[in-house]
């Protein structure tokens, strides 16, 4: 029978501590030979630009976590005749929370009994068939029981008179989280005027009135202005770091200012560093740095990404990347360009990261046109790491580089150790099994794995598409830096010179910022050319109304 503790049902955790050095990944360019005296001139036609601000997106309000009510919260501020109730109420709650747990795991585990095979001690099928149906069961009664120590609960406190402030928070909360949205204008304003009062009471505790203050956020959830607020209240009264951390969090996924959700989750990253609190690190890390890339501050974020690599590590172990760190480094390192200040440092990231690093970094390579660079990647993943999720997607990506028939017939050989009988599949087959509980589910996303699509990837290779793939690329150029060019034409020029290893840029008109941002953008997207010599005007022009 199996063992009743969640863990015994969850993946064993064996965590990969292989690691590989960034300097291998964004590798600079090998040096081409002698530089051709030679090379022809092109002179492109002048590029204008819409000059659009940086943007940012807010993940809104509706869906965001919130945390149920706690004993501590309320430690010496109800009466006591309501203690029996309460801790029947959480009690029920605890019960509740492990109870459904085992039984997703338990089900989970019997879905899956053909991918993962039920260990022997364990008693085989039937045994965990019995285990399963008990697990839902008693999930089922935690509901029941959850109901009958709510209604107790709140019966008491109603019957209460006087009402202590605690008791009257018990019971607001209650009633919060019964009401249905768009929330009944008249109820909505008596349960804040409640909990603004017990917020409001500096004869309480702070916690409690710092969780009365989120509450009053919970409820008017819709409403910006009062949202934020009452966060903000929270955040002044509470010493809790846990809190604290959730209420920044919040602040920041819902801001309409890019530069106040930056300072915010800086803060959270302090904040993280002065105390033990951590549960929202590596998420907080990868928004931080998507916020620096698209600001430009790509050596910052490029230090975020990184950091959110090593942090997910043992929390995630059958996932490398679950908040999507490696776009954001692979864009940073990407626009960074190799100068020689900003090479990648020593750092090292899990090797298991190298599978989604590969692919973003060969996706932003393939969008500035360093063919060379997505190559190398693509072939450093399959080298080290080819039992990575991404090695099919990988290898479709580098047939659809390739330039010649006996590259293509290497690679399709190379696919053939990726199909429905490999050993490959037959591992990301047991590890979805752990994340996904329907069989249907993992035989599609692991044909997805097998087969990825969705993307038209092809090497300009003709001479006639030389002047229309010079011509994006200084587009790309000016759109990465409209913001800082000048709205008059004919001021900033662009000379690339790409006789070298690496190209070599000038830039006139375009001031002490925007030259630097030309020079990194031009750096970055004429790669993997043929010796010429290109010159080209870019101006702004302002956004339509």
């Amino acid at each position: 029978m199996p063992d009743p503790r969640p863990v015994a049902l969850e993946a064993p955790s064996a965590p990969d501590l292989r690691t590989i050095n960034l300097r291998r990944v964004f590798a600079p360019p090998p040096p081409r030979g002698a530089a051709s005296a030679a090379a022809p001139r092109v002179s492109l036609e002048p590029v204008r630009v819409v000059a659009y601000g940086p943007s940012h997106e807010r993940s809104g309000i509706v869906g965001l976590g919130w945390r149920w009510m706690t004993p501590g919260w309320l430690d010496g501020a109800v009466s006591p005749e309501l203690a029996p109730e309460l801790r029947a109420y959480f009690d029920a709650r605890r019960f509740f929370s492990r109870a459904h747990h085992v039984a997703y795991l338990a089900g989970s585990r019997l879905a899956n009994a053909e991918v993962l095979p039920i260990p022997n001690a364990w008693g085989g099928r039937p045994c965990l068939e019995r285990f399963a149906a008990d697990a839902q069961r008693r999930a089922d009664e935690s509901e029941r029981a959850v109901a009958r120590t709510d209604a107790a609960l709140r019966a008491r406190a109603m019957g209460l008179t006087p009402r202590r402030p605690g008791d009257e928070f018990v019971l607001a909360y209650l009633q919060v989280l019964e009401l249905a949205r768009p929330r009944p204008e008249g109820e909505a304003a008596r349960l804040r005027g409640v909990l603004d009062g017990v917020a409001s009471d500096e004869s309480l505790g702070s916690e409690l009135r710092a969780r009365a203050a989120e509450t009053i956020a919970y409820l008017h959830s819709s409403d910006q202005g009062e949202f934020t607020a009452a966060l903000e209240r929270t955040i002044a009264l509470t010493r809790d770091p846990a809190l604290r951390v959730d209420a920044l969090v919040k602040l920041a996924d819902t801001s309409d200012d890019v530069a106040r959700a930056e300072a915010l989750r800086a803060q959270i990253v302090e904040l993280y560093e002065e105390t033990e609190v951590d549960w929202q690190l590596a998420r907080t890390l990868s928004d931080l740095a998507s916020v620096r890339v698209e600001r430009g501050a790509y050596a910052l974020a490029r230090a975020d990404a990184t950091r959110c690599a090593r942090e997910v590590r043992a929390e995630f172990p059958r996932d490398p990347d679950p908040w999507g760190c490696a776009g954001p480094l692979a864009e940073a390192v990407a626009e960074l360009a190799y100068e020689p200040s900003d090479e990648p440092t020593d750092e090292e990231v899990p090797l298991a990261f190298l599978g989604p690093l590969a692919l973003a970094a060969m996706g932003s390579a393939y969008d500035r046109w360093d063919y060379e660079q997505a190559e190398r990647v693509g072939r450093l993943l399959l080298a080290e790491l080819p039992e990575a999720a991404e090695a099919p997607a990988v290898l479709a990506r580098l047939r659809a580089l390739a330039t010649t028939d006996e590259a293509r017939a290497e690679l399709d050989e190379l696919a053939r150790a990726y199909g429905p009988t490999s050993d490959w599949a037959a591992h990301h087959r047991r590890r979805l099994a752990w994340d996904d509980r329907a069989p249907e589910e993992i035989a599609r996303r692991l044909d997805a794995l097998m087969n990825p699509g969705g993307f038209r990837w092809r090497r300009e290779t003709a001479p006639a598409e030389l002047a229309d793939n010079l011509r994006a690329r200084a587009v790309a150029v000016a759109e990465t830096c409209s913001a800082l060019l000048p709205v008059a034409p004919g001021r900033a020029t662009l000379r690339v010179d790409t006789r070298g290893s690496a190209p070599r840029v000038a830039v006139t008109g375009a001031g002490r910022q925007g030259t630097r941002c030309l020079r990194r953008a031009a750096e970055a997207r004429f790669r993997s050319l043929e010796p010429l010599r290109v010159r080209v005007e870019l101006a702004a022009k302002l956004p339509p109304r």
